[in-house]
C-alpha cells in the first residue's frame, strides 16, 4: 500500500512538472517581466538601504529608476550602434572570409584531403551567422521593450515592500509568517550575493575585454566589452560564447593569424581568471549548488525562456533549493542539488546534532 502511494506520488510530480514547463514555455512573455522585477528589487536592497541612510525614502526610488533607465539605454545604444556598424562592414569581412576559405582548402588539398569550395562559400556562412547574432539581437530587443513594464513592476513592489511584512503577520498568523519570512529572507540574500558578485565581475570582465581588444586594434572593441559584460551572467558557456566573435573578426581584419592567437590567449585567460578564480573566492560556497545542476537548470530555464532563462537560471534554482530546504519531505532533494551534503541540514537537525555533542561531552567529563 505504502509502495503504490509512494509509485503515484512519483507520477503525479513527473505530470505536475510536465504542465508547469509547458506553461511556463507557452506564457513565457507573461511570466519573465515580475521574475525579472522580483530579480531586480533583491538585488536593489542593498543599494536602497544605503540610499535611505542620506536621502528620503521618497526621493530614492525615482534615482534608482532613473540609473536603471540611464544604464539600460546607454547599453542598448552602443550595442545597437556597433552592430549596425558590424552589418555594414559585412562585405568587407566576407571577401576576408573568402580569402581565408580559399587558403584553407588549398592546404587541405595539398595534404590529401581535397575539398569542394563551392561546398564553403564565404557569404553563405556569413549569412547563417549573422543569421544567429540577427535571431539573439531580436530576443534582446524584446526584452528591452518590455524594459518599460518591468520598471514599473520594480516601482510598485518597491512600494509594497514596508507593507509586506504586516500582511504576511495578519494573513498566515505569527508563526507560519515567520517561517514564511525566513525563506524569502534566504531567497533574497543568496540572490544579493550571487547578483552583487556576478555583476561586479562582469563589468571587470567588460573593461578587461575591451582594453584588449582596443588596444589590439580590434574593430567594435566597445561592442565586445558589452557583449563580454552581458554574457558573463551566463554561467559556464557564457564567458566562452564571448571569446569567439572577437577572434573570428581578428582572424578575418588582420592579414597574419598572430593577433587572433594573441587575443585568444588574452581573452580566454581573462575569462578563466573570472569564472574559475576570482568568482569562486569571492562567492565562496553559499550558493552551494552542483555544477551539473547548474548545467541542467540551464538546459531547462534557455529551453523555457531563451536568454532570460539562461541568465535566471542560477537564481530561480538557488530560490527552489532554498524552498525545499525548508520542507522536510522535500530537503532529500535539496541535497541532491547542492554541492555538498552539511549545508542542506534543517535548523532542527543542526540543533539536535549540537545537543548531542553537548551531552557526549558532559558524560565523559
Amino acid at each position: 500500500m505504502l509502495q503504490h502511494r509512494r509509485t503515484t506520488n512519483i507520477l503525479l510530480s513527473i505530470i505536475a512538472l510536465v504542465m508547469v514547463s509547458a506553461v511556463l514555455k507557452a506564457k513565457s512573455t507573461l511570466f519573465i517581466p515580475p521574475v525579472l522585477a522580483l530579480f531586480c528589487v533583491a538585488t536593489l536592497q542593498p543599494v536602497m538601504r544605503w540610499c535611505n541612510k542620506y536621502v528620503p525614502r521618497a526621493a530614492t526610488i525615482p534615482v534608482l529608476i532613473l540609473l536603471l533607465a540611464a544604464v539600460l539605454f546607454a547599453d542598448t545604444l552602443v550595442f545597437f550602434v556597433n552592430f549596425k556598424a558590424f552589418a555594414a562592414k559585412a562585405p568587407f569581412y566576407a571577401d576576408k572570409l573568402q580569402a581565408l576559405v580559399s587558403k584553407v582548402v588549398a592546404f587541405l588539398t595539398e595534404h590529401g584531403f581535397p575539398l569542394e569550395q563551392e561546398n564553403l562559400q564565404s557569404k553563405q556562412m556569413l549569412q547563417w551567422a549573422l543569421g544567429y547574432a540577427s535571431a539573439g539581437v531580436s530576443s534582446l530587443m524584446n526584452l528591452f521593450g518590455q524594459v518599460t513594464l518591468i520598471l514599473f513592476l520594480v516601482i510598485f513592489l518597491i512600494l509594497e515592500i514596508p507593507h509586506f511584512s504586516e500582511k504576511l503577520d495578519v494573513g498566515f498568523g505569527p508563526k507560519l509568517s515567520h517561517e514564511m519570512k525566513g525563506t524569502l529572507l534566504s531567497i533574497s540574500e543568496r540572490i544579493q550575493e550571487y547578483s552583487l558578485t556576478k555583476t561586479l565581475i562582469s563589468i571587470l570582465t567588460g573593461l578587461v575585454t575591451y582594453f584588449i581588444t582596443y588596444f589590439m586594434g580590434v574593430d567594435f572593441a566597445a561592442f565586445w566589452g558589452i557583449l563580454a559584460f552581458l554574457l558573463n551572467f551566463i554561467p559556464n558557456i557564457g564567458p566562452i560564447i564571448a571569446v569567439i566573435p572577437p577572434v573570428l573578426v581578428a582572424l578575418l581584419q588582420f592579414s597574419s593569424p598572430m593577433p587572433a592567437v594573441y587575443l585568444t590567449l588574452l581573452l580566454g585567460t581573462t575569462h578563466t581568471l573570472s569564472g574559475n578564480v576570482v568568482e569562486p573566492r569571492i562567492m565562496g560556497e553559499e550558493l552551494n549548488l552542483s555544477t551539473f545542476v547548474v548545467f541542467l537548470s540551464m538546459i531547462y530555464w534557455g529551453w523555457a525562456w531563451g536568454i532570460i532563462g539562461l541568465v535566471l537560471a542560477v537564481p530561480l534554482t538557488v530560490a527552489l533549493k532554498i524552498v525545499m530546504e525548508h520542507f522536510e519531505s522535500l530537503r532529500p532533494l535539496a541535497i541532491l542539488l547542492g554541492a555538498t551534503a552539511k549545508q542542506c541540514e534543517s535548523p532542527h537537525r543542526q540543533t539536535s546534532s549540537h545537543k548531542q555533542t553537548t551531552e557526549v561531552e558532559e558524560e565523559g567529563d
